[in-house]
């Protein structure tokens, strides 16, 4: 496939901010190659598209490794950071609200933040968007075209969030949109410190909601009280971490933050449906095993 092939120029730390002066609503793209990163700060939406490799993403949240072909879509963040690896590639756009507004119009069509898997119809996009940069010089209005294409694919592919989102307390869309918003930030928190146990006092703070109200509202969305949507993330952490040979049974508990190994392997077959050496066993023996790793998701 065409990606498999291409190999950007290596780029150096770059800085991406909206400008100070009022000016026409600003879409600005950076590509990463292998082993570059970048840092962008002060931009109301930040869409990380992760086409090869994986990229590890850094901010007030946390830290998390985002797999090949998937996005991550963060919502007023002060700063994040982006690196890739070897054989890496990966496209950021740095969006302001404006211009969010103008290639989505329709509140309906509009991005929600969160972390999903790219759809054939969004890898094509940006496969022809990567090609014809590379060939030609193109005007400022015809790669933004290009662009509002990829949104509105990627919006498409947002069903199972626009579901959630249509359970978040509110009378009105704009307040949903609101009150999602924060909650999907104590989601990605929780996705990221997989190490320690949730913290609801913290988590209803990071999403400006109190204890209670915040309890209330992530268990209408999600179906789950915040403690245990985070101890599903600590547990999808540590089967991943349990796919390689590197780290023992009680050094992966350590490393998702449990008392000892036997609280985990319980926690691990009700949620997985075997025991950890036996869920390693079988991946190993599997084909799929001897590709390339996956980072997990929530």
């Amino acid at each position: 496939m065409w990606l498999h092939d291409y190999r950007p120029e290596p780029m150096s730390p770059t800085l991406l901010a909206e400008p100070n002066s009022p000016r026409l609503p600003q879409l600005r793209n950076v590509l990463l190659g292998s082993d570059a990163s970048v840092r962008i700060e002060q931009t109301a939406w930040v869409l990380i598209l992760n086409l090869r490799g994986r990229a590890r993403v850094h901010g007030p949240f946390g830290s998390l490794q985002l797999p090949g072909r998937h996005w991550l879509i963060l919502e007023a963040e002060t700063a994040v950071a982006v690196s890739t690896r070897r054989q890496g590639l990966c496209l950021l756009l740095g969006m302001t609200e404006p211009a969010h507004k103008r290639m989505l119009p329709d509140w309906e069509m509009r991005l929600l933040a969160g972390m999903g898997r790219m759809s054939r119809g969004l890898v094509r996009i940006l496969r022809t968007v990567l090609r014809e940069a590379t060939t030609k010089a193109e005007a400022d209005w015809q790669r933004e075209m290009q662009f509002a294409a990829a949104l509105r694919e990627l919006s498409r592919s947002q069903s199972k969030l626009r579901a959630l989102m249509a359970r978040a307390p509110g009378k009105s869309l704009q307040v949903r949109l609101k009150t999602f918003a924060r909650l999907q930030r104590a989601c990605l928190m929780m996705a990221c410190q997989v190490e320690n146990e949730a913290n609801v006092t913290s988590l209803a703070a990071a999403s400006r909601f109190s204890v209670w109200y915040f309890s209330r509202a992530f268990r209408r969305v999600y179906g789950e009280p915040p403690h245990a949507y985070a101890t599903r993330c600590r547990l999808r952490h540590a089967a991943w971490l349990m796919r390689s040979e590197c780290y023992s049974a009680s050094d992966v508990a350590s490393m998702c933050g449990f008392d000892n190994a036997s609280s985990f392997a319980r926690a691990f077959r009700r949620e997985i449906g075997c025991t950890p050496s036996a869920y390693r066993a079988r991946f190993l023996a599997s084909s799929q095993g001897r590709n390339e790793l996956a980072a997990p998701g929530c």
